[in-house]
This record gives structure tokens, sequence and C-alpha cells, in this order.
């Protein structure tokens, strides 16, 4: 580790180096390899969706009647549905929207979660932004309620 001319020595002594991204992935990789391997098959999930139309040569939607309920093959790897449309090309074009649904929301929570947490800092911790967060599992839904039992 070099020291810094300006840092006395315990400060540059519990700073440490500066970890990188192949630094942590092979710490990662060297104590957690089940958290490693399932990163590895999330990603290639991701890959697959994002890529999804140059890993299969048909679109989402487009029907052939004459192979209606075909069993797999070349042409089709994991056979086709009633209407003679691909199952993988399905399934990677529904994986786009799923992935959609699961991170849209997550970046929609992360935003708010930071315009919250930003205003109760600038407030100095007069302001209680947590109290708010609550209020959506507080209302009774589908008629729910407590006092009516």
């Amino acid at each position: 580790m070099r020291k810094s001319p300006e840092l006395p020595n315990e400060l540059c002594a519990q700073l440490g180096e500066a970890e990188t991204f192949a630094s942590a992935v092979k710490r990662l990789w060297r104590e957690n390899k089940l958290a490693a391997a399932s990163a590895i098959v999330i990603l290639l999930f991701i890959l697959a969706a994002i890529l999804a139309p140059v890993l299969t040569p048909y679109t989402f939607d487009s029907m052939d009647l004459h192979n209606r309920l075909a069993p797999p093959s070349r042409a089709h790897l994991l056979g086709t549905d009633e209407a003679g449309r691909d199952v993988l090309t399905r399934m990677l074009y529904g994986s786009r929207v799923s992935l959609l649904v699961g991170i849209v929301p997550t970046v929609i929570s992360m935003l708010a979660g930071a315009i919250l947490g930003i205003i109760a800092g600038y407030n100095g911790g007069r302001t209680h932004c947590g109290r708010h967060a609550g209020v959506p599992v507080d209302v009774p839904r589908n008629g729910d309620n407590v006092y009516s039992r």
C-alpha cells in the first residue's frame, strides 16, 4: 500500500486499497460459490431476454397454422403452441415483460426512498418521512375492516 505524504500512517492503514470490480467478483467466487453461480444464471436470463430478437428467427406473434402443437424439433426447439407460435420465442419475449415488471417498480421505489431521504437529511432530522411510507399498508383493502368483525 502506498503511503500518502499528507496523511498520517494510522489513517493510511485504516483506509486500505480500493476494491476493483474484478477483485470483488473474485472475492465473491471464493467466499460464496452458490451466490456467484446464481448471479451468473440470473445474468444469463437477463442477457437472453435482452437478446431475444437475435436468439430466435421468429417474431413473438408469427403464426404457422400448419405446425400447430408441433413437438420440439430443430426448427422449434421447444415446439409450438395451439396457434403454431414458437414456444421458445414466446418465452424469451415474455421474459422481457417479466423483467420490466420487476425492475420498474424497484427503480421507482428506490427513487422515492432517495427523495424522502434527501428531504429528511436536508431538514436536519426534523422531518421524519418514514411515517408516510406506511400509509398504503394501513389502508384496508377489499372491504377488510378490523372493526366490522
